[in-house]
């Protein structure tokens, strides 16, 4: 089974879904301590598709760049 958890200072403020599926937020974690471009309105739940394409423009932004740069 796969383990994902989404952490802010040290501190697990969502998890993945029984079914693999979803990022959902923990209990008790309060809306605005959850990341607002990711968790939008008062979503709770969110697609792991939708997560994966969030991490990506965080963690490797200037790839959309060359991306886009090269397919020119």
């Amino acid at each position: 089974m796969a383990y994902l958890k989404l952490m802010l200072d040290e501190r697990e403020i969502a998890h993945l879904s029984e079914d693999g599926q979803y990022l959902c937020a923990n209990e008790g974690v309060l809306q605005y301590d959850l990341p607002l471009n990711l968790f939008i309105g008062s979503s709770r739940k969110i697609p792991l598709v939708d997560v994966v394409v969030w991490a990506k423009k965080r963690i490797f932004p200037e790839i959309g760049w060359i991306a886009k740069r090269f397919w020119r």
